[in-house]
């Protein structure tokens, strides 16, 4: 007999063997309500069983002391089934698998990222600064040279004009095209005389014929910050002590680096100064640092996109896959308390070839020899 109860809904079958015209009722086997069973119930039973009747209407007032010991045959056929568990979005198994699967990977990818481009950036720093020095190193040396060249066509002219007098040079004209000659595209040589005396660097040609007769230190001081100027002392001092030729470079106050040569003319107190921008040798590099910048900006611009790109498709791959995935374990969850609750005559519908099918198909096959049993039971 079955009886459905009104409480939980569970479905009892309670096996007796006859129902007297009185109304009896029996326990629930899952949520100890008491069951009404109305009389007549079933009229295919032949025989009672006194001791099962006796059982059966005790149950309609248990004792206290005998409802804990109180024993049915009754067993379950069919109850509710159990709703799956709603669980929050970040402790679910699409949460975790987008956290692994995306997320960190995409964090592991960025991270990378900038640390090959921060590396990129200072590659490009590096190769942009050595060749600077390298070019800064290439120029010293030539204004270096231009500065004794023209310190030997000086002497040389000196020594073809015994009656030349050094105080007039401004006056000669094929002398100064000697001693000031164009270098680079802003520098210039100039001559001065070493100092005697009065300890002073006098200029005896310069392109600005102003200038001429001037101390050659002092207008220099007036461009130079106090840890230049001793330098540029420094560099005149040995030049005067040696006799050698020394080539440096100093930061003026409008803000231009300047090669400054010193060139003895020898048997003479003369000497031939150099002086250019050092710009003049490194303004090519100036336009590779900037097509480097400007390259560089590009390829991150690029490489941003193309990790933005990147990041949403494995982010609509990951939510589509994950959202598919769960929704199957959904599906199996929900098939087994199906099961588990009696309802076994419905087929799992998932269609996939992989292990998530293979589960489904095994499911499937548990669920077979269970509803062939109920169907075959004598109750049933």
């Amino acid at each position: 007999m079955h009886v459905i109860c009104e409480e939980c809904g569970a479905k009892n079958e309670i096996d007796v063997s006859e129902v007297t015209d009185r109304d009896v009722a029996a326990q629930c086997k899952f949520c100890s309500r008491t069951i009404t069973i109305p009389e007549n119930t079933s009229s295919d039973i032949d025989i009672w069983d006194k001791e099962i009747l006796n059982t059966i209407q005790n149950a309609q007032h248990p004792k206290p002391e005998t409802v804990s010991s109180y024993k049915t045959d009754a067993t379950v056929l069919e109850r509710p089934a159990k709703p799956v568990k709603r669980r929050p979005f970040f402790s679910g198994l699409r949460a975790k698998m987008i956290v692994f699967f995306l997320i960190v990977p995409l964090v592991i990818i960025g991270l990378a990222s900038l640390f090959l481009l921060n590396n990129y950036k200072n590659l490009a720093s590096t190769i942009n600064n050595e060749s600077r020095e390298i070019v800064v190193d290439i120029s010293r040396d030539i204004v270096g040279e231009k500065a004794f060249a023209v310190a030997r066509q000086v002497s040389l002219y000196l020594k073809t004009h015994s009656d030349f007098a050094i105080d007039n040079c401004s006056t000669n004209q094929e002398f100064m095209k000697i001693a000031v000659q164009k270098l680079g595209k802003t520098g210039y040589t100039i001559l001065n005389s070493a100092p005697t005396s009065d300890k002073r660097w006098i200029i005896r040609a310069h392109p600005q014929k102003a200038l001429i007769g001037a101390d050659s230190i002092a207008a220099l001081k007036a461009k130079l910050d106090l840890p230049a100027f001793r330098r540029l002392q420094d560099q005149y001092d040995q030049a005067l002590a040696t006799g050698d030729l020394t080539t440096d470079h100093y930061l003026f106050f409008d803000n231009r680096e300047k090669f400054i040569a010193l060139a003895p003319i020898q048997g003479t107190n003369l000497w031939v100064s150099a002086v250019t921008n050092v710009d003049d040798f490194t303004v090519f590099l100036r336009n590779v640092t900037t097509n480097t910048h400007i390259f560089l900006d590009y390829t991150v611009k690029i490489f941003l996109t193309t990790l933005v790109i990147t990041a949403v498709l494995m982010a609509t791959v990951a939510i589509l896959y994950t959202t598919r995935f769960v929704n199957t374990i959904k599906g199996l969850t929900e098939a087994a308390n199906q099961i588990n609750a009696g309802t076994i005559n419905q087929d799992i519908q998932i269609h996939s070839k992989d292990e998530l099918g293979d589960l489904a198909e095994a499911i499937n096959r548990i669920r077979q020899p269970i509803q062939s049993s109920i169907s075959s039971s004598p109750g049933k």
